[in-house]
């Protein structure tokens, strides 16, 4: 693969949290500009999330360490990640 692939988009389903049908994936990005630093994202319709607001109404910072670790918080958290999904729930 070449590496400028490694640093595109994988997107792995389409959200049913509303009408809004929005593309969820993945992406391997900077998180940390200064040393370089690089982790996994969740990506709703090619927006990166890298912070959010949780239950308790804290903000929290997203860097996985692995794509797997990035799916997992797109399946579990995102009536937190998206505000479309928040609405309608």
């Amino acid at each position: 693969m070449p590496i400028e692939d490694f640093y595109k988009t994988v997107f792995i389903r389409k959200c049913k949290g509303c009408e809004n049908g929005c593309r969820l994936g993945i992406k391997y990005t900077e998180y940390f500009v200064y040393d370089s630093e690089y982790a996994f994202f969740p990506v709703i319709n090619d927006k990166v999330i890298r912070n959010y607001i949780d239950e308790n109404g804290k903000k929290q910072e997203v860097h996985c360490d692995s794509p797997e670790a990035a799916k997992r918080l797109l399946d579990t958290r995102m009536k937190c990640l998206c505000e479309n999904y928040k609405r309608k729930r």
